[in-house]
């Protein structure tokens, strides 16, 4: 017969053997994005063209305050970033390994099943530019995700 105490005990390793195994399909799943990423770069440096994220200079609006719905938007129209273009190419896969932690952390979370807050974006015309939340639609990309859900940044 087993205790409650030895139940707990096998709860607690069954989980610690459960994150473990989601961080390892996370971290393969982050190789895979990151030599993307590289191959495209290297690449885009032979055909002489530019696989960085848009930069928008400076973002204009008035103030940079969130709306308080959330939106769902689609990847495809996030064409930049208010400040990590060396960071991710155009289909937001990482370009650098100092992302990795970051990425397998939000990976991790979703596969859990644990909700991850919207990113936050900033729109000028139809295109969007992000503020907050690189990884995350790095991720999202990943994964397959058309779209992401999304706060627009005034």
């Amino acid at each position: 017969m087993i205790t409650n105490y030895e139940n707990s005990l096998i709860t607690r390793f069954d989980q610690r053997y459960t994150d473990t195994t989601l961080r390892l399909q996370a971290a393969r799943l982050f190789n895979l994005a990151y030599h993307r990423g590289r191959l495209a770069h290297f690449l885009a440096m032979i055909f002489g063209k530019d696989n960085h994220l848009q930069t928008l200079a400076s973002q204009p609006v008035s103030s940079p305050r969130s709306t308080s719905r959330i939106i769902s938007v689609p990847i495809s129209q996030i064409k930049g970033t208010l400040g990590r273009s060396d960071d991710f190419d155009t289909s937001f896969n990482p370009l650098h390994e100092r992302s990795r932690s970051r990425w397998v952390s939000i990976l991790t979370a979703i596969l859990m099943g644990s909700s991850i807050p919207a990113v936050e974006l900033v729109k000028v015309g139809s295109d969007y530019f992000v503020q907050d939340g690189h990884h995350r639609i790095s991720v999202a990309r990943s994964l397959g995700q058309e779209a992401v859900e999304a706060r627009i940044v005034n």
